[in-house]
């Protein structure tokens, strides 16, 4: 079985979509959400 996600789907839609409109680097954004930059370029 695979592991629970610690944010929802749509959070990291948001996410991305943000990234994509330059609302952020993958450090400002990562760091918004806590997570590590290496994870916001997985999602």
């Amino acid at each position: 079985m695979g592991r629970k996600s610690k944010h929802s789907k749509e959070l990291k839609m948001e996410i991305v979509k943000r990234y994509e409109r330059g609302e952020g680097s993958y450090e400002s954004l990562a760091n918004e959400v806590g997570v590590d930059r290496g994870t916001i370029r997985k999602w």
